[in-house]
């Protein structure tokens, strides 16, 4: 891991080694049994813990997950508004949460992003593109929580 990401054409540095830094993640997709994307995050989770020393992690979700953390960085927050669709939740109570935490980096594998505060850089997972190549396999709700930008 460098200290510095390439987002095309524009360098922006992320000093997550040399100080304290506080990432939120979005982990409205883990389950008790993982496959597939809830795996892949939670697998790259699991790795972050021991690669970035001066960090802390939040897990946010919807319902209680086991975080299987040995590391001691991780905390969980849940349980707010948990009747509501996890696009909902995602766009109306997750970055209430982040603010109230104070994070520096947000990360949602989810492909979703909360409203966050301008300070706070935000990194999202694109795994297909079939959003784009066939929108009408989404619901009108998942297409319009997709609208949004990341900074990574």
């Amino acid at each position: 891991i460098r200290d510095h990401c390439v987002t095309g054409v524009q360098t922006c540095a992320l000093p997550i080694l040399a100080m304290p830094y506080h990432i939120g993640v979005d982990a409205t997709i883990w389950s008790a049994k993982p496959r597939g994307h809830s795996l892949y995050t939670m697998s790259l989770c699991r790795e972050l813990s021991k690669l970035l020393p001066n960090t802390r992690f939040t897990a946010y979700s919807q319902k209680l997950i086991n975080l299987n953390d040995s590391s001691g960085k991780w905390r969980q927050v849940t349980g707010h508004a948990p009747w509501l669709p996890p696009v909902l939740w995602s766009k109306w109570v997750l970055g209430q949460l982040c603010k109230k935490d104070k994070i520096d980096l947000f990360w949602s594998p989810y492909s979703f992003l909360p409203p966050l505060e301008p300070r706070v850089r935000s990194l999202v997972t694109i795994y297909d593109f079939t959003n784009k190549i066939s929108p009408s396999s989404f619901s009108p709700m998942h297409r319009l929580a997709q609208i949004g930008r990341a900074h990574v």
